[in-house]
């Protein structure tokens, strides 16, 4: 899924597993087209992305199996900076 729009919310997400502490990070994006909120929210994985709320940005979104949609992170680019 080819996704461009308004950062609307940027999360991070704590856990701890084989004491080892992680964040994992998502985005919630409201399309630059229709101006609706996207559903699904596109995880980033474990490295913080280089956007903050309200950027515009674009990306490729690839849905797993277990139904999660992952950022494909080399085709993120925030348009604002």
């Amino acid at each position: 899924m080819q996704v461009r729009g308004y950062v609307k919310v940027l999360n991070a997400k704590l856990g701890r597993r084989a004491g080892r502490t992680w964040t994992a990070y998502s985005l919630k994006v409201v399309s630059e087209e229709t101006g609706e909120e996207l559903k699904p929210w596109f995880s980033f994985g474990f490295s913080l992305p280089p956007c903050r709320e309200r950027d515009l940005v674009s990306f490729t979104a690839d849905r797993s199996d277990a139904g999660y949609w992952n950022i494909v992170t080399k085709t993120f680019r925030n348009l604002e900076r």
